[in-house]
């Protein structure tokens, strides 16, 4: 038993949480996937979220780039060309159904005044001011629902933030329906400031269940903390960029196809392909979530669309004029290889994942949506800095786990049994019994650990009747 004794004491040593940063805070698990929205006929792709009493359900985007929570006006198509708008915008807000939201906009008239209670607020200024997308937007408070739901056949629970400070879009044509998680995130500060998170930590796996890359792997955000089981391998760290258009910033150092045959091709080989400058032999690019293909140095572009033989499409992707079977790897600068898979790749609609440049083009280069398929993103703005690994897009459960500020995420690694060493049938029998108690251990220690994370989520939950209403679809529903 002193074998047992040993190791639970390592289990509860390493396991016990660093209350000086209050790290007991079990994070904010929100799915990220294809849902009804209010207002809209269309399944739409984005973070799970409900805004105001009763809740109207969101499918929000997260950006990089804004720090607010932006949501579409119930009459913001009538003041704007965004195509195909009542299906794209992720979910309308009708202020006037919300029993709870107050407006911040002081103004006479109002044509969308309606029932609003008023309360004007003239010292709130956006953090998103010198960036805005340029649509019109309005400030004011309301609860906001951030739902729970690891699997299809689950009912949802609920994290619910009162009196949260977000954007409704009321005209323009720029597409509103996105969660800002940049660096002045409002959101997580919010969670910080009321004790719902350890610290302004998170991560994201985008999945690859959104229509250009066609998958069926739905995505999550974890607030103030990363699921261990869906990441694998080594970490890629980095500082976070506080000049750039976006925070996260890396060094490309090869680009490559691979095709059916085997063959491999670096794009950046200048034996192969003399269009290239001297002395190219790597570039900086920033990772973001607002576009989804990547984009790439003009010459490194005009070498992906010989190789794959692709050209300019409709859109800014490029796409293929023929069938082409294989993948494509991107080496970062610390050696981290992440392989986008053949659909990725040139996937859904000959839509490949490589956007088409212009020579004269200022604008940075870029690891889009379509590179964030397959890796897990882990950011620590407290510490100013971000991680990433490869994404586990199938994990056979999900582990939450609190990301404490100044830690580093380490992947989930399932408990293996080691027999001592006794030797002879007698000896491996009382092996077996120690290691099986030593499990039993273990599982228990875990139980316990589950169950109080369970209860602080229910807790959370804070009013059983938004619960009733979560499994009967009027707060979100298992979407």
């Amino acid at each position: 038993m002193e074998w047992v004794t040993h190791h639970l004491f390592l289990l509860l040593l390493f396991s016990r949480p660093n209350l000086a940063k209050d790290c007991s805070i079990a994070p904010i698990y929100v799915d990220i996937h294809s849902r009804n929205v209010t207002g809209s006929s269309d399944f739409q792709y984005g973070s799970f979220i409900g805004v105001g009493s009763p809740s109207q359900n969101q499918s929000l985007w997260p950006t990089f780039s804004q720090n607010e929570m932006v949501v579409a006006d119930i009459h913001f198509c009538e003041h704007s060309d965004v195509p195909d708008c009542n299906n794209t915008t992720r979910g309308f807000f009708d202020a006037t159904a919300s029993s709870t939201y107050v407006d911040f906009l002081e103004t006479a008239v109002n044509q969308y005044a309606d029932n609003r209670r008023w309360s004007p607020n003239n010292s709130y200024t956006s953090s998103d001011a010198q960036n805005a997308t340029g649509d019109q937007i309005e400030y004011g408070n309301d609860i906001v629902h951030l739902f729970t739901h690891f699997y299809e056949d689950m009912s949802a629970s609920a994290t619910n933030i009162t009196d949260l400070t977000f954007g409704m879009a009321t005209a323009g044509n720029a597409l509103p329906g996105y969660v800002g998680l940049g660096p002045s995130s409002t959101l997580l500060q919010t969670l910080v400031d009321k004790a719902l998170i350890a610290g302004r930590t998170l991560s994201l796996y985008m999945g690859d269940s959104m229509p250009q890359a066609g998958g069926e792997v739905r995505g999550a955000s974890v607030y103030g903390g990363f699921d261990s089981s869906r990441f694998t391998g080594g970490l890629s760290k980095h500082p976070i960029n506080s000049t750039g258009s976006y925070p996260f910033t890396v060094t490309v150092t090869d680009v490559q196809i691979h095709d059916a045959s085997g063959k491999s091709t670096s794009l950046l080989d200048k034996s192969q392909f003399p269009n290239l400058p001297d002395g190219s032999t790597s570039f900086q690019a920033e990772i973001g979530t607002d576009n989804y293909a990547l984009s790439l140095p003009y010459e490194i572009t005009q070498n992906f669309a010989s190789v794959i033989g692709a050209s300019p499409g409709p859109d800014s992707s490029l796409m293929l004029n023929k069938p082409f079977v294989g993948n494509m790897t991107v080496t970062l600068s610390d050696g981290m290889t992440i392989t986008l898979p053949g659909n990725i790749t040139a996937g859904s609609e000959n839509i490949t994942a490589v956007a088409s440049r212009d020579e004269n083009s200022t604008l940075p280069f870029y690891l889009g949506v379509a590179w964030l398929t397959q890796v897990y993103l882990m950011i620590d703005y407290d510490s100013s800095l971000f991680y990433l690994a490869q994404a586990v897009p199938w994990p056979p459960y999900f582990t939450p786990q609190t990301f404490c500020p100044g830690s580093t995420p380490a992947p989930y690694i399932a408990p293996t049994t080691r027999g001592r060493d006794i030797h002879g049938a007698a000896g491996g029998a009382v092996g077996g019994v120690i290691g099986g108690l030593a499990l039993l251990t273990v599982a228990l220690c875990a139980l316990r650990s589950f169950r109080r994370r369970r209860r602080e989520q229910y807790r959370r939950l804070g009013d059983a009747k938004m619960m009733e209403m979560t499994q009967r679809g009027e707060a979100g529903g298992t979407g």
